[in-house]
């Protein structure tokens, strides 16, 4: 497992869809099967704050008020979205091995 941390600071009472930051990450995969999305946990988190699962950019979802609440902790996953791979599976009739491939993706923070 992967664990960034990210630090956004915003001015309070501005308006609903006010651009907070952008979240980066990277799958070292080779395209098309380095695409990934991100999500945002927790309902307290999503009625205050919305993140575009494709380019990690957050914005808010109503007026931030610092004397209700001054700060806020997020969590947000990542997750590979690419297709499933395909493996050609051989058997042999003479010793009945299959062959398989397995895919292992990486997923890191940029900063």
């Amino acid at each position: 497992m992967v664990v960034c941390r990210f630090e956004f600071r915003v001015k309070e009472n501005l308006p609903a869809d006010t651009e907070v930051g952008q979240l980066t990450a990277e799958d070292r995969d080779t395209d098309p099967h380095n695409r990934i999305a991100f999500s945002l946990y927790g309902s307290h988190a999503r009625t205050h704050f919305r993140l575009d699962p494709d380019s990690g950019r957050l914005y808010t979802q109503r007026r931030l008020d610092r004397e209700l609440r001054p700060a806020y902790l997020l969590t947000v996953g990542v997750r590979s979205v690419a297709p499933r791979p395909s493996a050609t599976a051989q058997v042999s009739r003479e010793s009945r091995t299959i062959y398989s491939l397995k895919k292992v993706t990486r997923l890191d923070c940029r900063a």
